[in-house]
C-alpha cells in the first residue's frame, strides 16, 4: 500500500513541475510575442524615417536637375532647340517602326 501512496505522491511531484514548467513556457510565449512586437515596431519606425530621408533626398536632386537643365537651356536656347528636335526626330521613327 505503500507502493501506490509513494506513486501517487511521485504523480502530484510530477504534475506540479509539469503545471509549473508549463505556466512558464507560456510566460516565456507572451515575453516574446511583446518583445517581437516592439521590435517591429522599431523597424516599421526605421524603414519610415530612412524612407522619409530618401524621398527628401530625391526631391533636392530633382530640383537640381531642373535648375541645371533651365540654366543650359536658357544659356544656349538654339542649341537645345536643336537637340530636343533630333531626340523628336529619333523617338517618332523608332515609334512608327512598331
Amino acid at each position: 500500500m505503500s507502493s501506490t501512496h509513494e506513486h501517487e505522491n511521485g504523480f502530484s511531484k510530477h504534475s506540479a513541475q509539469f503545471k509549473e514548467k508549463g505556466s512558464d513556457l507560456g510566460k516565456g510565449f507572451q515575453d516574446l510575442s511583446k518583445i517581437t512586437g516592439a521590435l517591429a515596431g522599431d523597424v516599421v519606425h526605421h524603414v519610415q524615417e530612412n524612407a522619409s530621408q530618401y524621398y527628401d533626398q530625391g526631391i533636392k536632386q530633382a530640383k537640381k536637375f531642373e535648375k541645371g537643365i533651365e540654366s543650359r537651356i536658357q544659356k544656349h536656347p538654339l542649341q537645345s532647340v536643336m537637340i530636343m528636335a533630333g531626340v523628336g526626330l529619333l523617338l517618332g521613327t523608332l515609334w512608327n517602326r512598331r
